[in-house]
């Protein structure tokens, strides 16, 4: 998604015109960008886009989860240990 072409609307906008905001997207419409406080917190966008962003996106997260899980299992393999929950918690 660019941000040069994304519209831009607060939450408050987005409630009251989300026909319009849907409307607009699936018609090949610009994705949209959803703000709460000025940050942005949800993108509205064509479900084709999505699906084809989608095939990219997920086999790179399960090989970046499949590494991360060998790097943390030879980890505890090899003598190193965790936090508690109390120790994460603070308690």
């Amino acid at each position: 998604m660019s941000a040069v072409t994304a519209r831009t609307f607060t939450i408050r906008q987005a409630t009251r015109r989300f026909v319009f905001i849907v409307e607009g997207v699936s018609s090949g419409g610009r994705e949209a960008v959803i703000t709460i406080g000025g940050k942005p917190v949800a993108v509205v966008m064509d479900y084709r886009k999505f699906a084809g962003r989608r095939t990219v996106f997920l086999p790179a997260m399960r090989r970046a989860i499949g590494r991360q899980m060998r790097s943390s299992r030879r980890y505890f393999d090899g003598g190193g240990r965790g936090l508690t929950i109390r120790q994460v918690l603070g308690r």
